[in-house]
């Protein structure tokens, strides 16, 4: 059959019936990978690839399935974690996560410095890959790298600052900009900047959208494409750059650097700024945080040399990460409340979608007039324009998780939730928070809302 008649017939399913095939073939996949994990495995272990004068396994598998190095790599990658790991081999095998999440753990195994480690925290990672989404299992995984194998994070942060590279040239009357390299506080500087300025071309182009065909028109009748909007706001920010204010002073960028109590004082001890005997354990895997707001993992030396020489904000968190509450004295977030929230998930939290965080709205999970939700942090979730007006208008309800994720709830009451994945735990709110065994009240911020 040719891909014309499979698409006249997907072409007569209906909507829900396209979703629902999807994830029927994803499963599928999931389970063939599985499979093919297994036969990579029994091959090695009985020289199967010997048996046609292959060399290796890697290239017995370039042969049988004209598949790049690379991809051969990763197939034998996964077979190994899933012969070794048994919690990740079996959650594999049920469907509970993607390929694209057991190659990156594949990859964290095969690590030289530590790799075999992982199964010291593969029931974390496990509910991490099938409650949370890739990006958030990859924070995670790089949070467990950085306490296995330090020094190679350092080396690893090291070289790239070591090897930042940049060049703006012109070919044939057109621009070639490339950059790469930089400490992960100038990666964060940058990227902050320059989605800043993203941002501010997709407005304009929504503004004449909307004056043009109406409020509720789609972004394809916008004027620019993705693309020239971010090739515009590269213009704009060189452009700026050579416009001073009349002070001769550029406003500063804030760049937010997140980092748990047990990071930090960890951190001072080893350089004698605190007292070491009062330095507690580690806190679970999934509450770490030593990274920046956009979820690059850096080193908790780096964060310090960050709070000694920039601002430093403290956030109180529960022991599901979760700010305390900012109580219910207005009907919109304030900035201070907004910039809080934003430090949390690192996008907006609507399955799929890509808007970081501080370019987002502060919604109410709980709806301020359907639920008669508090305006506090603990009931704070970045929300993209788009998805606030969308939760609101098609009642979907929104349940923080134990994971510091949130449930998404259609109206029907059934969720927004990867093939395969079953509900997270849901949070608990607390009247109290436990603080390395210290019972704290939970904070009120509302002379924080009326100040600010």
């Amino acid at each position: 059959m040719g891909f014309a008649q499979v698409v006249e017939q997907a072409m007569g399913l209906t909507p829900d019936q396209v979703t629902a095939r999807l994830r029927e073939i994803e499963l599928a996949e999931r389970a063939l990978a599985v499979e093919k994990a297994a036969l990579v495995a029994v091959a090695d272990a009985a020289g199967v690839p010997a048996m046609d004068g292959h060399a290796s396994t890697m290239g017995w598998l370039v042969a049988n399935t004209n598949c790049s190095k690379a991809t051969a790599v990763r197939m034998r990658q996964v077979s190994r974690l899933l012969n070794h790991v048994e919690e990740i081999a079996d959650a594999f095998a049920a469907g509970s996560f993607g390929v694209s999440q057991v190659e990156l753990l594949a990859r964290a195994f095969a690590k030289r410095r530590g790799g075999t480690r992982l199964g010291e925290v593969a029931d974390t990672l496990v509910s991490v890959a099938e409650h949370m989404d890739f990006d958030a299992l990859s924070v995670c995984v790089r949070r467990w790298e950085l306490n296995v194998d330090p020094d190679g994070i350092a080396d690893d942060i090291a070289a790239a600052a070591a090897g930042r590279r940049a060049h703006v040239v012109e070919l044939d009357g057109a621009v070639d900009v490339s950059a790469r390299g930089g400490d992960p506080i100038a990666t964060a500087e940058m990227v902050t900047v320059f989605q800043r300025y993203v941002d501010a071309e997709w407005r304009i182009d929504a503004e004449r959208a909307r004056r043009e065909h109406g409020a509720s028109c789609p972004t394809s009748l916008f004027a620019r494409t993705a693309d020239q909007r971010r090739f515009d706001a590269l213009l704009a920010i060189f452009r700026d750059a050579v416009t001073l204010r009349v002070d001769g002073k550029r406003p500063e960028v804030m760049v937010n650097v997140v980092m748990s109590q047990d990071h930090f004082v960890s951190a001072l001890a080893r350089h004698g700024l605190f007292d070491s005997d009062r330095v507690v354990d580690a806190m679970p895997l999934t509450q770490q945080r030593c990274e920046t707001s956009t979820g690059t993992v850096i080193t908790p030396d780096l964060a310090i040399t960050a709070a000694l020489t920039g601002h430093v904000r403290n956030v109180l968190l529960d022991r599901n990460a979760r700010v305390t509450d900012l109580g219910r004295t207005q009907r919109l977030f304030n900035r201070a409340a907004r910039e809080a929230a934003a430090l949390l998930p690192t996008s907006c939290s609507w399955p799929g979608c890509f808007v970081p965080a501080e370019l987002c709205e502060a919604d109410h999970m709980d709806e301020w007039e359907r639920d008669h939700g508090l305006t506090d942090l603990a009931n704070a979730d970045p929300a993209c324009r788009r998805h606030n007006l969308f939760k609101t208008n098609n009642d979907v309800t929104v349940t923080p998780t134990t994971f510091g994720a949130t449930l998404h709830t259609r109206s029907d009451g059934t969720h927004l939730l990867p093939t395969g994945a079953s509900p997270p735990p849901v949070d608990t709110p607390l009247d109290t928070v436990e603080w390395h065994g210290w019972t704290v009240e939970r904070l009120d911020y509302r002379d924080l809302a009326d100040s600010a």
